[in-house]
């Protein structure tokens, strides 16, 4: 009996925090690209990154040091929101 009260009470937690949290605005691919961060990076040179038919994104810097930022930012970019809600 104490397993299911326990069992009760922690789905009733699960469902109370889909109401209290807000779910996040949804937005354009467009909208998501311009959010991309394009200023006061710390690079050495330019750097291209593009993204194919299926937003897989492509890389294109002229050391490695940069490409591996650029990665990262990309990286970080597409997946903070994902990292936020499983957060809670």
């Amino acid at each position: 009996m104490g397993y299911r009260l326990l069992t009760i009470l922690f789905a009733a937690l699960l469902g109370s925090c889909n109401i209290i949290t807000s779910r996040p605005h949804k937005k354009t691919s467009e909208q998501r690209f311009d959010a991309f961060p394009t200023h006061n990076l710390p690079l050495t040179d330019s750097v291209t990154v593009y993204w194919n038919i299926y937003k897989v994104p492509f890389i294109e810097a002229k050391t490695d040091a940069d490409a591996a930022f650029i990665l990262g930012v990309t990286h970080a970019h597409l997946r903070l929101a994902q990292i936020g809600m499983r957060r809670f």
